[in-house]
């Protein structure tokens, strides 16, 4: 039983110049380290009118801060960049995509205040995860974002951060790559509710389609048990879509080439999306299996998933097949893989692994907790979300007030 999900957590798991998109409040810095050396944090190289310009932004409409195609990664990182942060951010993104086979993320990445977020050459778990950086982050394939804040110590400073981003295969630093770079600034002005949007994609799985789901007690069941869960934070499911989908996804077999090439069949949703067709994509299938052929209940495309759909880890998939191995309630699953895509972490992962989440409020080993490692493999799954949790998901782009 405890293997089966343990697949689930690790599966689940240079030029130099102006950038060239229409943001003018960036710059990229020339860090190629031929020697290996650890090559340290520049100083901002903003001027200083253009960050005071961007500090008096006291607005709170989202913005893309820096945009970039085609990073050139040297020896497993890329060139230093710098973007203006404006005040009244209530949390940054910054997405990397690349080439399927490898794993991004953040290289680096210093606050407002030039206090390290993610360290320069940071030591990485085995799980994939920064688990000593002051605000976590988690590579993953084709597509990996850092989320800030992710914990209760972490606060957005206004002004001038600076970051890089990473390539890895399997933990290793990748010699030579490229990918692609969007900073988004949420901010927003919060109301005591928050409206999430979901998009339901059926393949057939438990003998349901887009329209017999509507009219099914089981599955109406799971959304009821889902929205109950939510209500903790106060987050309203505000629409619901229901979509098909080829019948070739009811197994997801071969992995997370598989996962991959599902997602990639919803349409770009998302705060980077298209505004009309929002909601995050939950995939029902019968089966999640490794290429080992070993089961686990569901699966989130990241900690958090991609703020666009239609990309390698844009969703959330889980498995409607019951058995004694996987008896959890389908909808505590599903709460605790949106959990994952709105930016949380396990609170605690399986004891081998030594891992427990930044979150202060969350008792290790606590089973009651949604997050827990053992959600998808007790009869009586934890359902209960922290105050520190609720304040890291509040924050996720995902969420409308």
């Amino acid at each position: 039983m405890k293997r089966s999900f343990l697949f689930g957590v690790l599966f689940a798991l240079s030029g130099c110049g102006s950038d060239t998109s229409n943001n003018a409040n960036n710059f990229i810095y020339n860090n190629v380290n031929n020697d290996q050396a650890i090559v340290p944090v520049p100083d901002c190289a903003i001027s200083s009118e253009l960050i005071e310009q961007a500090i008096n932004d006291t607005g709170d409409t989202p913005k893309i801060l820096f945009e970039k195609e085609g990073m050139k990664i040297s020896d497993g990182q890329s060139a230093f960049f710098d973007f203006v942060v404006p005040p009244n951010t209530k949390s940054l993104t910054i997405m990397v995509s690349g080439k399927d086979s490898e794993q991004y993320n953040v290289g680096s990445w210093r606050n407002g205040d030039r206090k390290d977020l993610v360290p320069n050459n940071f030591e990485l778990h085995p799980a994939g995860i920064c688990s000593d950086c002051p605000n976590r982050i988690r590579f993953t394939s084709g597509v990996g974002l850092a989320f800030a804040p992710i914990n209760q110590d972490v606060e957005i400073k206004a002004g001038c951060h600076t970051a890089s981003i990473s390539a890895r295969t399997a933990g290793i630093k990748v010699l030579a790559s490229e990918a692609d770079i969007i900073v988004y600034a949420h901010r927003f002005t919060e109301t005591p509710t928050a409206k999430l949007a979901l998009n339901f994609h059926f393949s057939g799985a438990d003998g349901l389609n887009a329209e017999s789901a509507k009219t099914s007690t089981s599955f109406q069941n799971d959304i009821k048990k889902l929205k109950a869960v939510l209500s903790q934070a106060k987050i309203e499911i505000d629409q619901t879509d229901y979509i098909d989908i080829d019948s070739s996804f009811q197994i997801i077999e071969g992995g997370e080439p598989d996962l991959m090439k599902m997602y990639r069949t919803a349409k770009a949703t998302g705060p980077l999306g298209d505004e009309t067709i929002r909601g995050i994509n939950v995939f029902f299938v019968d089966e999640i299996l490794t290429e080992d052929g070993v089961p686990f209940v569901g699966i989130s495309g990241g900690n958090p998933g991609p703020i666009i759909g239609g990309t390698a880890q844009s969703g959330v998939a889980v498995a409607m097949k019951k058995s004694d191995q996987i008896p959890a309630s389908r909808g505590v699953v599903l709460a605790h893989e949106i959990g994952h895509y709105l930016g949380l972490f396990h609170t605690s992962e399986i004891p081998i692994l030594r891992l427990h989440d930044q979150i202060s409020d969350t008792n290790d080993f606590d089973e009651s907790l949604l997050l827990h490692w053992s959600t998808g493999v007790q009869d009586s799954p934890g359902e209960t979300l922290t105050p520190n949790q609720i304040k890291v998901i509040r924050n996720n782009p995902w969420l409308r007030y």
